[in-house]
């Protein structure tokens, strides 16, 4: 079968490394035509397939040339992602035994300072993007804490979140990303615990709306969920927020609090109960659901109701109803 398909090839070239890189430029034509992915994201696949298989000088083309592929590349997203597979490939640089080892690092640089000019971007409004958004803010900031200590990190890590700093007016209808932006913010030290509270106050007060509050929290929740335990604001806040709230309130905002507390891990659950636990003066007793403390009694109880309900059903002919 190999020299079968060898031999089909063969149209395409003499040599197998020429065959190898017409087989690569016609698999990027057909993916451009057929507009699956970004062109950056595109680039960068011929970039790793070129590599991974020693075409050298198609490697190094094709990397003098990705600069221009950054420049036109307008999704946020996909320059993020590319961020992520330039480093893997500098991370592989000695295996790979790369040459343009600068190249890479100046490329690294690049596609981190052309994200910043589409962080407005995180200003869509709208739930689903949002949540989109918050993925890419996150990831954004993972590659940035994982760059080359070659590369001047502590200035990209500033220019990150004084870009961040600078589009928060703008994102009055995006509650998640500015609740990820001030938690990021205070979890690497570019935000202060008083500012923090600040913010926390300014977001769950009364004239805020109870949609935007539980966006902003979750947008918390999702990137430092541990800040709810050990900011007292945060939880106090929300504490007065449901006492607030109407019984028909809480009901319609209850999937979004599940949701949020969902990001806690089992511990961190604990620690919370036992917080809010000490703050009611409740027992660790009075805080724990055991089924098999039921009485004989009320199991009797139990079992005379079900036969009651179970005749109910049979004399209103609903049976055949309930099997379905």
């Amino acid at each position: 079968m190999v020299e079968a398909r060898l031999i089909e090839l063969s149209q395409q070239g003499t040599k197998l490394e020429q065959i190898a890189i017409n087989k690569l430029q016609l698999d990027a034509e057909q993916l451009i035509h057929d507009k699956t992915g970004s062109v950056s994201l595109l680039a960068f696949e011929q970039l790793t397939q070129a590599a991974l298989m020693g075409l050298d000088d198609y490697f190094n083309d094709l990397i003098d040339k990705f600069a221009n592929f950054i420049e036109n590349d307008g999704e946020l997203d996909s320059l993020i992602s590319c961020g992520h597979r330039m480093l893997y490939l500098w991370q592989g640089r000695t295996f790979l035994q790369f040459k343009a080892t600068s190249t890479l690092l100046s490329l690294l640089t690049k596609i981190v300072k052309q994200s910043f000019f589409l962080l407005n971007k995180l200003k869509q409004h709208e739930n689903e993007q949002q949540q989109q958004n918050l993925g890419v803010l996150l990831s954004f900031r993972d590659l940035l804490n994982h760059l080359p200590d070659e590369l001047d990190v502590d200035q990209l890590k500033q220019d990150f979140y004084l870009n961040l700093f600078r589009l928060q007016p703008e994102l009055t209808q995006a509650p998640l990303i500015r609740g990820a932006i001030d938690s990021m913010s205070y979890l690497d030290s570019y935000l202060s615990q008083s500012q923090l509270e600040n913010n926390i106050k300014i977001n769950f007060s009364l004239g805020t709306q109870n949609e935007q509050t539980i966006s902003y929290f979750i947008g918390i929740m999702q990137c430092t969920p541990e800040l709810v335990i050990h900011s007292s604001i945060l939880l106090d806040s929300l504490d007065q927020l449901l006492i607030d709230w109407s019984p028909e309130q809480f009901i319609e905002i209850l999937p979004d609090l599940r949701y949020a507390f969902s990001q806690l891990n089992p511990k961190q659950n604990a620690s919370l109960a036992e917080k809010i636990a000490k703050k009611y003066h409740i027992s660790d007793a009075d805080l724990h659901f055991q089924q098999h403390q039921f009485s004989e009694n009320q199991l009797q109880k139990a079992l005379s109701l079900e036969v009651l309900i179970t005749e109910h059903i049979k004399q209103q002919h609903l049976t055949d109803w309930f099997k379905q």
